[in-house]
C-alpha cells in the first residue's frame, strides 16, 4: 500500500510561488529574535562572509581545495531566487582526506560594523536541500577509525586567531537495510560520545524537499559539564543533550552548514556531494514553531508517482477530497537546467467523493541524466501552490529494444522486440491527457499486433508493460 500523505501548503511551500523572504513572513515576535540572517538574494555569498568587512565575523572554509566549491545558486531556493550550494568531489574511500565546504559565523555581523559574538545561548537554524541519497559508509580496511560520516552542522571553539575546534558536530549516516539517511551527534571532547536515534522512533533526512534543520546550544562553564544542545528536524525533537561541555576554557563558539566527508556515495561519480542552504537564522527564540503552522488545500494526494519509459517519462498521482481546484500544471526540469518547465496541464476533476486519479505522458525529447518532476496546483481564487518533488533518471533507449510500426496507422500497429519467451504483456492505449482508451493483454513471442481502427484520429500513447518494465509511444491514428 503507498504511504498516503496530507497534501498541505506550509510557509515554505507558499514561499515558492510568491518569492517572498522567510523573514518577512514570520510573525512579529520570531522576528525580533533574530540576531543573524542569510537569504542569499544578494545573489552572492556575502551574508556568511562579506568581502568588504576587515573582520566580516564569518567565513566561507574550504578544506578541500579545487575539490570543494562553494556559490550562490538560483536553480532552488527556499525563498526568494537563491540558495548556497556547497559541492564537492573525489572524496573517495578516505584516500583524499577531508573535502568540504563550511558556511561558518562566530558573530551577528561584521566586527568593524558593529558585530557582537554568538551569545551563550542560542538557536542556530538552516534550510537543506539534499538532491540525493547519500551514503558515507566506510568498509574496515580504509582504515581510518569511523564507520563513515557526513557532516553538516557544527559547533566549535573560536581561537584568538579564529581557528576553530570541533566540539559537537551534526552528521549523518547511511542505513543499508532502508536505502535511507539519519542525523546522528559526535562529540569527541565528552568522551567519545555519540547519539543516534532510537530505531523503532528515527527519522529520516528528506530527498528532493527542503527540510529544516534547528539545534540550541547553551555554552558550557569552563571545567563543568553544564552545557546543553538540542536538535529538531522538521519541528521534530531527535535529540536533547545535557549535562555536557560545549565550550572549553570559556572561549566564545562557532556554527557551521555545509558538507563535509571524507567518503561518499550517490551520485554518478562516487566521492561527489551537493547540498543547497538557504534561510540560515541566528536567533534568541526557537524559529521551527513558527514554521508548523499550514493552510491545507482542499484535497488529499495520496499518490504521486514518476515511471520510466526509455526516454518518456509517465506521471501519475491520485487525489482524494478536491474541491475548489481548477487546474494541474505538470513541471519538469533537468539538473542542468536553471528552473522548471511546465509541459503538460489538466483540468481538476473536483470530486470530493472517492479518488481522483490523474495520469499523463512527458513525450518530449530528453537528455539522458536526472530530472525533477512537481506538481502546480492553481485554485479558482487565484492562489498556486506547489508539491514535493519526484525524481528520475533518463538513460536513453528501450527496455526492450521495441519497434512499433506503421506510425501513423489506420488500424493495426505491429510491436516487434518484446520476448524471447511466451511471458504475458500488458499493451494500453492512453489519449494524451492519460485517460485509457484500450487494454489487452498479450501472450508474446517477439511480436504482437493490435488494432486501433475503432479509436478516433488523433495522438494517442501507447505503454507495453512487461513487470516493472514499461514502453512507451506515441502514435498518431489517422
Amino acid at each position: 500500500m503507498k504511504a498516503r500523505a496530507l497534501f498541505t501548503v506550509c510557509i515554505a511551500v507558499m514561499l515558492s510561488s510568491l518569492q517572498a523572504q522567510l523573514l518577512d513572513v514570520l510573525p512579529l515576535e520570531a522576528r525580533a529574535s533574530v540576531m543573524w540572517y542569510a537569504d542569499l538574494e544578494e545573489g552572492t555569498l556575502e551574508d556568511w562572509s562579506d568581502a568588504n568587512a576587515s573582520e566580516p565575523g564569518g567565513e566561507i572554509f574550504n578544506s578541500g581545495g579545487n575539490d570543494a566549491q562553494a556559490s550562490a545558486d538560483n536553480r532552488f531556493a527556499h525563498s526568494g531566487k537563491f540558495s548556497a550550494k556547497a559541492s564537492i568531489s573525489n572524496a573517495y574511500r578516505a584516500e583524499n582526506g577531508d573535502k568540504g565546504i563550511k558556511f561558518r559565523r562566530w558573530a551577528d555581523g561584521a566586527f568593524d560594523k558593529g558585530g557582537q559574538l554568538l551569545p551563550n545561548e542560542g538557536y542556530y537554524s538552516s534550510f537543506l536541500y539534499i538532491p540525493h541519497i547519500y551514503n558515507p559508509s566506510k568498509e574496515d580496511q580504509w582504515s581510518t577509525g569511523d564507520a563513515g560520516y557526513w557532516n553538516i552542522f557544527d559547533f566549535a571553539i573560536l581561537n584568538d586567531d579564529r581557528s576553530t575546534e570541533t566540539i559537537w558536530s551534526l552528521n549523518a549516516h547511511h542505513d543499508a537495510g532502508t536505502n535511507k539517511m539519519y542525523l546522528f551527534l559526535e562529540s569527541e571532547q565528552n568522551q567519545s560520545s555519540k547519539y543516534v536515534q532510537l530505531t523503532n522512533s528515527r527519522e529520516s533526512l528528506p530527498v528532493n524537499k527542503w527540510l529544516h534543520l534547528e539545534t540550541f546550544y547553551k555554552n558550557s562553564t569552563d571545567g563543568l559539564n553544564n552545557g546543553s544542545i538540542m536538535v529538531w528536524q522538521d519541528g521534530k525533537l531527535l535529540f536533547e543533550i545535557n549535562d555536557v561541555i560545549t565550550t572549553t576554557q570559556n572561549k566564545p563558539i562557532s556554527w557551521s552548514v555545509g558538507n563535509t566527508t571524507d567518503h561518499i556515495e550517490g551520485e554518478s561519480v562516487e566521492g561527489s556531494a551537493s547540498i543547497y542552504i538557504d534561510d540560515s537564522i541566528i536567533s534568541s527564540l526557537p524559529i521551527h514553531p513558527y514554521l508548523e503552522a499550514t493552510v491545507a488545500l482542499p484535497l488529499e494526494l495520496v499518490s504521486f508517482d514518476v515511471l520510466n519509459s526509455g526516454k518518456d517519462v509517465e506521471v501519475k498521482w491520485s487525489t482524494t477530497s478536491e474541491s475548489n481546484i481548477k487546474h494541474y500544471i505538470v513541471q519538469r526540469r533537468h539538473e542542468n537546467d536553471d528552473q522548471f518547465y511546465d509541459f503538460i496541464m489538466l483540468e481538476a476533476n473536483n470530486l470530493s467523493d472517492g479518488i481522483n486519479y490523474y495520469d499523463v505522458f512527458d513525450l518530449e525529447d530528453k537528455s539522458v541524466g536526472l530530472y525533477y518532476y512537481r506538481l502546480r496546483v492553481l485554485d479558482n481564487d487565484g492562489q498556486d501552490y506547489f508539491s514535493d518533488l519526484q525524481s528520475i533518471t533518463i538513460k536513453g533507449g528501450n527496455f526492450y529494444g521495441i519497434k512499433t510500426y506503421p506510425n501513423p496507422t489506420a488500424a493495426d500497429i505491429n510491436i516487434e522486440g518484446l520476448s524471447d519467451t511466451d511471458d504475458e504483456v500488458l499493451i494500453n492505449v492512453f489519449d494524451i491527457h492519460g485517460t485509457l482508451m484500450m487494454s489487452s493483454f498479450k501472450q508474446a513471442k517477439l511480436s504482437a499486433s493490435l488494432d486501433l481502427s475503432k479509436l478516433d484520429p488523433g495522438v494517442y500513447v501507447m505503454q507495453v508493460s512487461k513487470g516493472l518494465d514499461r514502453y512507451s509511444r506515441k502514435i498518431i491514428k489517422l
